[in-house]
């Protein structure tokens, strides 16, 4: 059956996020307020009979698509606009197949997010375009769903499909997530938890994000496995209990990823030490990188670790960006029309 829009102008908002808060990688993932994403869809008139079914060409397909990008955050500029590079083209390509919509739609994204910064930028605007399209056509579709074709769109920026930044862009708050079989569970955040985003004004090579899964182990030991399991499972009891100082110290007890990827994050170890003496709670990679993420005292010494970092970065010859921010609620719609 073929789909009729019910509008023709949709407007869509995902915030950023970061994943895997040190020993959950691939599973965690924390939507944050610090920067956003939106995403409008245009029907556009088309003069054929786009509801033919005998219509081969109606099929949808790449040139059903028209993306624009628009912008003025990090890298916002080397983001494809072709949609079968774009995540929020390919996930909007996998459910127009999936739900026979066979329309010309134009999709103007307006990035906030810095991309390809460890931010979940790819996510988010793949989460607004589905989201957008969902209510576009009044698909109903339950968040599983949604989050499924979603995680498509990540191929375009990581090459392959993962879900722990697009089920916090998309639910908002702390997600959990399995991927096989597909399950999620949202935990709401304590009210006092504060984070700082540092992120260094660095090139960030094409492919950042296999480059950042290249340098991890295939194999682990034993005990490297009971560790973070133990520190993962610490992390979530932080979660529940809305204890904030145990959050911050099982984000520390990472013993796998972060090793492994700490000597290609610039500045790092001296940036993560900086904060640290300030007052900091735990510094953490976000993500693939290489945006730092920190969790601070919300009662004390914020200004101290902003100051801190700052400094830290500069003495390597590094510009960057550290916006204080909290956990962000999930994917809003922002105008139907």
């Amino acid at each position: 059956m073929l789909r009729r829009a019910l509008y023709r102008q949709v407007k869509v908002s995902a915030p950023a996020s970061t994943a895997n808060l040190g020993p959950g990688f691939d599973v965690f993932g924390l939507a944050i307020d610090a920067y956003s994403d939106e995403v409008e869809l245009v029907l556009e008139d088309d003069k054929s009979d786009s509801y033919s079914d005998s219509s081969s060409s109606s099929i949808p397909s790449i040139d059903s698509l028209t993306i624009e990008v628009h912008g003025s955050s990090m890298n916002a500029e080397h983001i494809p606009e072709a949609a079968e590079y774009n995540s929020a083209g390919l996930a909007l390509l996998s459910m127009m197949k999936a739900y026979n919509i066979r329309d010309r739609i134009r999709v103007r994204v307006n990035k906030g997010i810095p991309a390809g910064y460890g931010l979940g930028s790819s996510a988010a605007s793949a989460v607004a375009a589905v989201k957008a399209l969902d209510v576009m056509y009044d698909l109903g579709l339950d968040d599983v769903t949604l989050l499924r074709h979603a995680a498509q769109g990540e191929i375009a920026s990581a090459g392959t499909v993962h879900y722990d930044n697009v089920a916090a862009s998309l639910l908002g708050g702390f997600v959990i997530v399995r991927q096989e079989p597909l399950y999620t569970v949202k935990v709401e955040p304590p009210e006092d938890l504060l984070l700082c985003v540092a992120t260094p004004k660095v090139d960030v090579p094409k492919g950042k994000t296999g480059v950042a899964r290249s340098v991890l182990p295939e194999k682990i030991m034993l005990r490297q496995m009971v560790s973070n399991v133990a520190n993962a499972s610490m992390l979530v009891a932080g979660f529940l209990m809305k204890d904030t100082r145990l959050i911050a110290d099982a984000m520390m007890r990472d013993v796998v990823v972060e090793p492994a990827r700490m000597h290609i994050i610039p500045a790092y170890a001296s940036v993560k030490k900086a904060a640290l003496d300030a007052g900091a709670l735990a510094v953490t990679i976000s993500g693939a990188g290489p945006s730092i993420l920190i969790v601070v005292d919300a009662n004390d010494n914020v200004k101290d670790v902003v100051d801190a970092v700052d400094t830290a970065y500069s003495r390597e010859g590094i510009e960057c960006y550290v916006k204080v921010c909290k956990i962000a609620g999930g994917v809003s719609v922002l105008e139907c029309r």
